[in-house]
């Protein structure tokens, strides 16, 4: 349960690209995605045979990423401290773990190829890798690395408009995303 919790916690941000359906919103005139941001939410996961929950933050400080994935009950803890050279998994489970890359640090924890580097992306609704330029424009649903992303609410922000309610689905996994609150430093 405690692979599937992380699991879960870490596919929550799934989202990516392809758009479906547009709703034009006023937004900044600012031409680039703000280089600190972090959001604070819950989780909801399943891989088809488990379900799990749990709370999560995530920071971006420039190259460095910071994210902590917390299930309830005492089920479990999870952080993941990444900069452009190295990267630790802190874990309830068990010591710290190192590497060069979180990408194959949550790989080992998980047991499957999780796309980890992707997650700062698809939290706020852009393909893997795309020009990160504010939404004017809310997208419903796209598709990244074989995973379908639906974003279902969006709210306006001084730095557009960003996710709050995110589906990824690859079968048999699924993950929900609620995010609470967004902080975007210009």
């Amino acid at each position: 349960m405690t692979r599937l919790l992380f699991f879960a916690t870490l596919c929550t941000f799934l989202t990516s690209c392809v758009s479906t359906q547009k709703r034009p919103i006023q937004t900044s005139t600012q031409q680039s995605y703000p280089s600190n941001w972090s959001i604070t939410g819950k989780f909801a996961l399943s891989n088809g045979k488990e379900n799990g929950s749990g709370k999560i933050t995530y920071s971006v400080s420039g190259q460095n990423i910071n994210a902590k994935f917390k299930a309830p009950l005492g089920q479990g803890s999870w952080e993941i401290k990444q900069d452009k050279d190295k990267a630790e998994l802190l874990s309830t489970r068990h010591h710290p773990i190192y590497g060069n890359d979180a990408q194959t640090l949550v790989s080992q924890e998980l047991g499957w190829d999780f796309p980890w580097n992707s997650l700062a992306y698809w939290l706020r609704g852009y393909k893997t890798n795309a020009k990160t330029t504010p939404h004017k424009q809310s997208i419903d649903k796209i598709d990244d690395n074989g995973w379908i992303i639906t974003y279902s609410k969006w709210i306006n922000t001084s730095q557009g408009l960003l996710p709050q309610k995110i589906k990824a689905k690859k079968p048999p996994f699924s993950v929900k995303l609620i995010i609470y609150k967004w902080m975007v430093e210009k």
